[in-house]
């Protein structure tokens, strides 16, 4: 989207604008998708969000060199719990960490509203009609699992899956299904 508003920016590699990456969430020499964060300082970091079922129900096909990083920066995480678990914490941690690096959080299915505030921090205008243009299926790779709250709650920790939920609730999703499953198991 940033492109097609005229912006050079990386996809996971530098470019004159900035880049867009989920490692540099983490201020570190080492490299893993494009160089490392702690090659740059940034005038402005920008935290996207999307929804945890969503990014739960992906992230189990990020490939071995994504988790041993996620590995290194988030102690809480243990290879040798469920899948579900790994990316659930890795959901909840990593926001975390991005929103204590960012000055801004907004989420992703929110885009086209939060393009006023976007605009307003960067100093230029983005405009809106480009992302008419954009591709809403970045990533049309099958998730493989349909997740719900409920199987969620039945795989994660009662703490956990509290964790989760809160940050869904502060970050604007709506937690109704989610905590009615909880209501309903517990």
């Amino acid at each position: 989207m940033l492109q097609k508003c005229g912006l050079e920016v990386g996809h996971e590699r530098d470019n004159s604008y900035g880049i867009v990456s989920w490692s540099m969430t983490v201020d570190t020499r080492e490299r893993l998708c494009g160089p490392p964060a702690a090659r740059f300082r940034f005038k402005h970091i920008f935290h996207q969000v999307r929804h945890p079922l969503k990014t739960i129900a992906s992230f189990h096909l990020a490939n071995e060199l994504s988790w041993r990083y996620v590995f290194k920066h988030v102690p809480e995480m243990k290879i040798n719990e469920k899948i579900i678990v790994r990316c659930a914490k890795y959901w909840y941690y990593w926001n975390l960490k991005a929103e204590k690096r960012a000055e801004w959080t907004y989420r992703v299915e929110d885009i086209e509203n939060a393009l006023p505030e976007m605009s307003r921090r960067l100093g230029i205008s983005l405009d809106s009609q480009v992302l008419k243009r954009v591709s809403k299926n970045a990533h049309p790779r099958p998730y493989h699992i349909d997740l719900t709250w409920e199987i969620l709650y039945k795989t994660l920790s009662d703490d956990l899956y509290d964790k989760v939920v809160s940050l869904a609730e502060r970050y604007g999703y709506d937690v109704s299904d989610a905590l009615a499953v909880r209501n309903r198991l517990r």
